[in-house]
């Protein structure tokens, strides 16, 4: 069988088996303006050995959905299958693909997906390899996918590139979660393109798990096999058993004493803590991987290129409180996958983003905590300079690119040995550089471009607080030289430059003031809405994780998300009262109490105090 998919793997069959088995597909065609329930079909995306997928409209709701349509089964089978399907629906998180629905129709099981545009892994990686850090960067909500379906019982057994996809706006979602398990197919003879266990698992045969050829336990370390074979072709850009005859899969999966054919010279390459979870991850007897997903989260998660880190901690306090993230603060900022990648996505071809939120909406958190992370690890050595502007916009711009200006006031002062020269120097520099901004705005990006030629890496400059420019009575002149300064910056998405600000929402009408810079601004202007429950669940959990520390139960965690979605400012809400949890937590059990809640007097008792 050939275990290469098609672009949009949501189309792929439930599970990767391409059988000469009698097709039970229902003959009749479903045609474009047809209604399955109250889904209204647009067209045809694909179909497979399982059956067909649609692009549909939810009539009830007005949105689109793709529906997979599966191939007539025994009534045994649908009924399973629809079990399984909802027990999978329950499973909700943003790196995993949305179930919205799933029914019978014609005696014909289906389920409707949130529809997704973009491509799979596979295509993504089209036999190239990956740099380690792009790959850590793709794997890493991967496995924070698998720890929330592993969490509540859920086991993939079909991951492989084909089932990861990457959206159009570069997030990450993991298709199809559960389903290999409710979806069987029976072999005939020696046809052994796919294989069952003992439970009736099916997968693709070049990643299956040894326990699935043997009919060993199945369980979520068969996920983690994957993972390995996954993180494999990513760093070498092939897939490690790819041409292997399901004899020889079968061979190599009873010979655990057998390492894989691994290359010993191409493993060295590799940097060595990436190359020891890869092993790990490969190991033949599942009791020898991982022995949860989580832990693979944390090996993965301590590789991100932070300087800081609160991973092994368990006195510093992983929530900030009412202060915003730093970029040191990453390894504790949850809840935000969906909206770092779209960013990132964004900056490759656009030269500026314009991120506009209500205040509190947590926008300079998700830039310096999120995004120069993200693009860090893609580019380390980028460059961020980072200012606010302040009542003097320009001298804000001048002191943060100061380093980047001909002859600049660092290189007078460090061949300047007496102090008072130097503060001399300094103070006239300064206003020269403002007075060659005003006059010339484009003079700035002049500046930069050739810092960033003479380093061989990017530079971004970050404007936080950008309604300062109009709310600390900045002059006139000078707020639209400033303005000039970063258009003159952000003219070219092929420049080595990148420009973002962050503008509450409610000064969006200020920008017009300028209409040049107002075009600029609403070409990359992206709107960052308040944290959807599951991202404010990870918020409050996901910190915890890395200092080994849980709330008391499940019941805390769903009125605290209660209480939270009945005010406007949920981010900061969250955040300082996950504070005073902290301070008041159970340093014997490791736990922060339902009881400490109640005496902060909950979300909005806790800010109130």
């Amino acid at each position: 069988m050939d275990d290469e998919a098609t672009d949009l793997s949501i189309l792929e069959p439930l599970t990767e088996v391409d059988l000469d088995l009698p097709s039970r597909v229902d003959a009749a065609h479903i045609s474009p303006g047809d209604l399955v329930h109250h889904y209204e079909i647009i067209r045809e995306l694909g179909s497979g050995a399982t059956g067909q997928v649609y692009l549909a409209r939810d009539t009830r709701l007005g949105r689109r959905v793709a529906i997979k349509m599966l191939r007539r089964l025994a009534p045994h089978s649908n009924a399973r299958f629809l079990k399984e399907a909802r027990i999978t629906a329950r499973c909700q998180h943003e790196n995993i693909v949305v179930v919205h629905d799933v029914g019978e129709s014609q005696d014909r099981p289906f389920i409707v997906l949130e529809y997704l545009e973009g491509q799979t892994l596979r295509s993504s990686l089209n036999e190239k390899a990956l740099s380690p850090e792009r790959t850590l960067r793709l794997l890493l909500p991967v496995a924070r996918a698998l720890a929330h379906a592993h969490s509540h019982g859920i086991v993939h057994l079909d991951l492989k590139p084909d089932n990861i996809f990457v959206t159009q706006h570069g997030a990450i979602k993991v298709l199809d979660f559960g389903i290999a398990q409710a979806h069987q197919v029976e072999l005939d003879g020696d046809d052994l393109d796919a294989a069952t266990t003992e439970n009736g698992v099916a997968g693709t045969r070049t990643y299956m798990a040894p326990e699935q050829w043997t009919r060993g336990k199945i369980d979520a370390s068969t996920d983690l096999w994957a993972v390995g074979l996954i993180l494999y072709e990513m760093l070498a850009g092939r897939p490690l058993l790819a041409g292997y005859s399901s004899a020889q899969l079968l061979a190599n999966a009873t010979l655990v004493d057998e390492p894989l054919p691994i290359d010993d010279n191409w493993i060295a390459a590799v940097p060595v803590d990436i190359a020891r979870i890869l092993r790990r991850c490969l190991r033949k007897r599942a009791q020898e991987r991982y022995p949860d997903s989580q832990s693979l989260l944390e090996d993965l998660a301590a590789l991100q290129p932070e300087a800081s880190r609160v991973m092994g901690d368990s006195q510093k306090s992983p929530y900030p409180g009412l202060l915003a993230f730093s970029e040191g603060d990453a390894i504790r900022f949850f809840g935000r996958d969906r909206e770092i990648a779209s960013a990132v996505h964004q900056l490759r071809s656009q030269p500026l983003l314009a991120l506009m939120g209500t205040s509190g909406a947590g926008k300079s958190s998700l830039i310096q905590a999120g995004i120069f992370p993200a693009l860090r690890a893609e580019q380390p050595d980028l460059e961020t300079l980072t200012l606010r502007p302040g009542r003097e916009p320009l001298l804000a711009l001048a002191q943060a690119v100061a380093h980047c200006v001909p002859s600049s006031p660092e290189d007078i002062i460090a061949t300047t040995t007496d102090d008072d020269q130097a503060e001399n120097v300094a103070k006239t520099a300064l206003p020269a550089a403002m007075e060659l901004l005003a006059k010339e705005p484009g003079v700035l990006g002049t500046w930069l471009r050739r810092r960033a030629r003479s380093r061989g890496a990017p530079i971004l400059l970050f404007i936080d607080q950008f309604e300062e420019l109009y709310t600390l009575g900045a002059d006139a002149a000078h707020r639209l030289a400033f303005e000039a300064c970063l258009v003159g910056t952000a003219d070219d998405a092929s420049s080595p430059l990148r420009v973002v600000i962050a503008l509450r929402s409610d000064f969006l009408d200020h920008v017009a003031e300028n209409s040049t810079f107002l075009e600029t601004v609403t070409h990359g202007l992206t709107v960052l809405a308040a944290p959807r429950a599951e991202g404010l669940r990870q918020a409050l959990l996901g910190p915890l994780d890395g200092v080994g520390y849980q709330l008391e139960s499940e019941r805390l965690i769903d009125e605290i998300q209660a209480d939270l979605a009945t005010t406007t400012t949920a981010l900061p809400l969250l955040q300082f009262s996950a504070l005073q949890l902290w301070l008041g937590r159970d340093r014997k059990r490791h736990i922060l109490t339902e009881s400490c809640y109640r005496e902060i007097g909950g979300v909005t008792g806790a800010l109130a105090t």
